[in-house]
C-alpha cells in the first residue's frame, strides 16, 4: 500500500509544480503575499499614529475670546490655535480638520459661578484617521478641567486629595512582545490562509479535475487500492500546505522586523525558534486542511463547482481565528480539541513569549490529527463509490 501511495504522491506533486499558474497561486499570492500586505498595512498605521502622536495638535477654536485662560494653557502645551473655517461642520466631514473646539459665550459666565462650564468638540467619529487627535484633545481638556478643579478647592482651603476617593496606580506587566501581540494577532489568521491555498488547487485537481478531464476512470484502473489512491492525493496536498505554512513563515521572519512596532512602544523578535514552534504547532492543522479539501473536492464534478464549494470551505477554518481576534482570551483545556482554534491560541502565546503547556500542546496535536484522519478515511470512503466517475 506504501509504494501505491508514493507512487500516486509523486505524480500528483510533480503534476501540481508543472501547472505554474497554480503554483503562482497556491506558494506565492497567499503564503507571501499575504505576510507582505500585512506588513505594509501595519506600517502605515504605525507611522500615521506615530506622526500624529509627534507632531503638535493643530485645533481651530471657536469662540476663542470667551476663554482665553483656556487657550493661553492649550497653546503652552503646543497646540496650534488655528481660525475656525467658514464652514466648520462640512470641514470637520470632509477631514479638512479633525475636531473643532466650540466654547460658548456663556463659558465665562459659567466658568466665573464656578459651574461646569460647557463646550463643544466638533469630531467626525467614523474617521479613522481622527481618533487620535480627538482622543489627545479630549484628554487635554480634561486634563485642564481637573487642574482648574484642584485650585479652586485650594482656594476653599480644601487639599484637593480629599476628591480622590481611590488612589489608582497601573502597573503594566506586559513586555514589549506581549504589547505587540495586539497588533500581530492577524497571524494565525493569514497562517490558516497560506496553508488553505497552498493545498486548494491540488486539492480541486486531483479529485474533480481528473473526473473532469476523464483522466480519474483511467486512474482508477491501475493495480492500487482505493485506499493507496486516496492516500497519495491526500499527502500531495498535505505537503503543499505545509509549504504554504513555510512560506508563510519565511515571508513573516522577512517583514516583521520591518514594520515599526518600536514606534508605539511594543518589540518582537520574530526568531527562527519562534517560527519553529509556530510551525510544529500548525503541522497537524495542514493535514486537517489538506483532508477537508479533498473531502469538499471530491463532491464536486467540475473545476469550477469544486473552486465554488472550496471557496466556502475555507471560512470554515477561519472562523476560530476570527472569535480569538474579537473576543481574545487565556487557553483553556476545551480550545484545545478545537481544529484552527487551538493551533491560533497556541501561536498567540508564542507571539507573547510564553511557555506553551506541553498537555495543551498534545491535546492539540491528538485531536487535530484524528479529526484530520477521519475526514482522510471519509475521502477513501468517497472513492469507493462507483459515483466518483460521474
Amino acid at each position: 500500500m506504501i509504494s501505491g501511495a508514493w507512487v500516486v504522491f509523486a505524480k500528483e506533486s510533480i503534476d501540481n509544480l508543472r501547472d505554474r499558474r497554480a503554483v503562482l497561486s497556491s506558494l506565492i499570492m497567499g503564503p507571501i503575499l499575504g505576510p507582505a500586505i500585512f506588513a505594509i498595512a501595519m506600517t502605515a498605521v504605525l507611522k500615521m499614529t506615530a506622526g500624529e502622536l509627534e507632531k503638535p495638535l493643530e485645533l481651530p477654536v471657536m469662540g476663542a475670546e470667551h476663554a482665553p485662560n483656556l487657550v493661553a494653557w492649550l497653546e503652552q502645551r503646543e497646540v496650534e490655535i488655528l481660525p475656525v473655517p467658514e464652514d466648520p461642520e462640512q470641514s470637520v466631514r470632509d477631514g479638512d480638520h479633525h475636531v473643532i473646539l466650540v466654547i460658548p459665550e456663556s463659558y465665562g459666565e459659567q466658568f466665573r459661578a464656578g459651574t461646569p462650564a460647557a463646550v463643544r468638540l466638533m469630531v467626525d467619529a467614523s474617521n479613522r484617521k481622527a481618533q487620535t487627535n480627538i482622543r489627545r484633545t479630549r484628554g487635554m481638556l480634561e486634563g485642564y478641567s481637573d487642574s482648574i478643579g484642584r485650585l479652586r478647592l485650594l482656594a476653599r482651603g480644601v487639599n484637593p486629595s480629599v476628591s480622590d476617593a481611590v488612589a489608582i496606580e497601573t502597573d503594566d506587566l506586559a513586555s514589549p512582545a506581549q504589547r505587540a501581540s495586539l497588533i500581530l494577532g492577524m497571524l494565525p489568521y493569514l497562517i490558516v490562509i497560506s496553508m488553505m491555498m497552498g493545498g486548494f488547487y491540488l486539492a480541486i485537481d486531483t479529485t474533480a479535475g481528473e473526473r473532469e478531464r476523464g483522466s480519474l476512470e483511467a486512474l482508477l484502473t491501475a493495480p492500487l487500492s482505493r485506499g493507496e489512491l486516496m492516500a497519495g492525493k491526500l499527502a500531495a496536498t498535505f505537503v503543499f500546505s505545509v509549504l504554504g505554512l513555510i512560506l508563510a513563515l519565511i515571508a513573516f521572519w522577512v517583514v516583521i522586523p520591518m514594520v515599526p512596532l518600536d514606534q508605539v512602544g511594543m518589540v518582537i523578535n520574530f526568531t527562527p525558534q519562534m517560527a519553529t514552534g509556530i510551525f510544529f504547532v500548525n503541522l497537524p492543522l495542514a493535514l486537517f486542511v489538506a483532508a477537508m479539501l479533498t473531502v469538499v473536492a471530491a463532491f464536486t464534478r467540475s473545476f469550477k463547482e469544486a473552486q465554488t464549494w472550496l471557496s466556502l470551505a475555507l471560512f470554515v477554518p477561519m472562523i476560530p481565528t476570527f472569535v480569538i481576534l474579537i473576543l481574545p482570551f487565556q487557553a483553556q483545556g476545551w480550545m484545545m480539541v478545537v481544529p484552527s482554534l487551538s493551533q491560533g491560541v497556541l501561536v498567540n502565546e508564542i507571539i507573547r513569549g510564553e511557555t506553551l503547556d506541553l498537555s495543551q500542546v498534545v491535546i492539540s496535536w491528538v485531536t487535530t490529527i484524528a479529526y484530520g484522519l477521519g475526514l482522510g478515511a471519509v475521502a477513501a470512503r468517497l472513492y469507493r463509490r462507483e459515483a466518483v466517475l460521474g
